[in-house]
């Protein structure tokens, strides 16, 4: 199905299958490369004509706009630029909740009428160091091997599971259970865990990082705890391990931090 001749009813439908794909299986990477590939190739002109550069442009935010609202990521400053008789460059300022950067991708359309990608390139500027540390490995590894939809799909299951993180952290710390703060060198979050009445003697430190899972090709989260009070650590040994499991997903994740909250309050 070309996007480029959907009407607006076609469009909202395709929107809304996305979503409910996206919904369904987000936190795996394979269930989001077929919107990527898609987006892709479909935003590729036959020939650079001069005559096919308005509806060009036109086909590329149509499609943007039937991708972001599933994928959680937003386009915008589109733009295309030729270096060549079959090769042009698309640049876009691209945002996925929690950090914006500027995108570029290079691409040459072949005679059999594929499509090699030539480079590409993601430029952040004013990233916290602790989302950088973060993303740069898997951020690397895609764009030098030129994997476009795996690239975008991770940036997708990125979004989500950090939002997760920030949602839960931010509920925990109105409450004075928690102070938050950025990591400089190997990126995610530190969850100081404290009473509301003492919030300057923590009785643990919790250090919650996103991981790129090479296995599963999807987004993990990974904690690590470091106990100070040795007395609340005995006692909830056994969820800081539930904590440190594997694969948890944003229900699990609710759970454990809001019982977590609960033995703060009853603690001493």
């Amino acid at each position: 199905m070309e996007l480029v001749n959907m009407n607006l009813a076609e469009l909202k439908l395709e929107k809304e299958r996305l979503t409910k794909r996206v919904e369904e299986g987000r936190d795996k990477l394979a269930k989001c490369n077929a919107i990527h590939e898609k987006e892709l190739y479909d935003i590729l002109p036959d020939a650079p004509t001069d005559d096919d550069e308005h509806n060009d442009y036109k086909f590329v935010v149509k499609h943007v706009e039937a991708t972001q609202l599933a994928t959680g990521i937003s386009y915008s400053n589109i733009n295309k630029f030729w270096i060549g008789k079959s090769t042009c460059k698309y640049t876009a300022d691209v945002s996925i909740k929690i950090i914006d950067f500027k995108f570029e991708i290079t691409v040459e359309k072949q005679d059999n009428d594929e499509t090699k990608i030539l480079d590409i390139t993601c430029h952040f500027e004013n990233v916290e160091s602790s989302y950088l540390q973060e993303i740069i490995p898997w951020v690397k590894d895609f764009a030098t091997k030129k994997e476009y939809s795996a690239l975008m799909a991770a940036f997708s299951v990125y979004g989500h599971a950090a939002t997760t993180r920030t949602k839960i952290l931010k509920k925990c710390e109105s409450k004075k259970y928690v102070t938050i703060e950025h990591t400089e060198h190997d990126g995610g979050l530190i969850a100081l865990i404290h009473s509301p009445k003492s919030i300057t003697e923590p009785l643990a430190s919790i250090t919650w990082k996103t991981i790129f899972n090479e296995k599963s090709r999807g987004i993990e989260h990974s904690f690590s705890v470091n106990v100070i009070d040795e007395d609340f650590g005995t006692k909830n040994r056994s969820l800081f391990q539930d904590l440190c499991k594997r694969g948890l997903k944003k229900e699990e994740l609710e759970t454990i931090w809001s019982d977590l909250c609960g033995e703060i309050k009853e603690y001493k």
